[in-house]
């Protein structure tokens, strides 16, 4: 049953609960990332003397692997289990972060964070109260990541420009609070299907809040970027 305040009743989690339970979760995520950011570089250094560029890429390949289980196995995997990969993704994005403190003072990375979490509370609550349907933009999103992420190897390795660099710091920006929108219906969605199985409901809960983590992860790097550049040119 769906009420005017935007409570679904079952016999599972409320649909509040459910959502505070994903915002919880990510917000612990993001804790476990930041606090492993701070002080993992020497480790991430010794990674990069012993095993060079193979590191690095196993390294990124595990997050890759833990999104790929992740996704595939939330239905039959147990609450302890998704919990766990969320962490351990976390806790390896804090590790390909550890760079971040080198090159941005602490002002810079506050501002950024309260940018960033004030973007996402917004669009997290349009896309939760408008009728607009977000859901219908996921081709056009995928594209558009798709698109993103080419143009950038292709500035990296080839145009070295900086201002194509700025130019999609800010699409991504866009696209991704887009993401924010279209996450928050989509776990709706998934919330209206699976509701009546807390057991369910919890591992959804925790996968949605890998999907907002990366959301709120990716815009907070992308402004990081435009304003570290803002004040190397000043």
């Amino acid at each position: 049953m769906y009420n005017n305040d935007t409570t679904y009743v079952s016999n599972g989690l409320t649909f509040n609960r459910f959502l505070a339970k994903s915002f919880g979760v990510m917000a612990i995520g993001i804790f476990i990332t930041a606090i492993i950011a701070l002080f993992s570089f020497p480790l991430l250094l010794q990674i990069i003397v012993r095993f060079g560029m193979i590191g690095i890429l196993l390294v990124y390949g595990a997050q890759i692997g833990l999104t790929f289980f992740f996704s595939s196995r939330l239905m039959t995997m147990k609450k302890s289990t998704a919990y766990l990969c969320f962490f351990i993704y976390c806790a390896i994005s804090g590790l390909t972060f550890s760079t971040i403190p080198l090159y941005y003072d602490g002002a810079t990375i506050g501002i950024a964070l309260f940018m960033t979490a004030v973007m996402f509370g917004c669009m997290a609550f349009i896309g939760l109260t408008t009728k607009m349907d977000f859901t219908r933009m996921t081709p056009y999103l995928a594209v558009g990541l798709m698109a993103i992420i080419i143009l950038t190897l292709v500035n990296q390795l080839f145009i070295h420009s900086s201002t194509t660099a700025l130019m999609i710091d800010y699409v991504v920006i866009i696209i991704f609070l887009v993401m924010i929108a279209h996450d928050m219906q989509i776990l709706r969605s998934l919330y209206s299907q699976i509701s009546y199985d807390e057991s369910m409901t919890t591992k959804v809960a925790v996968y949605g809040a890998f999907s907002i983590y990366l959301d709120f992860i990716n815009i907070f790097i992308r402004i990081l970027s435009i304003l570290g550049r803002s004040n190397n040119d000043n």
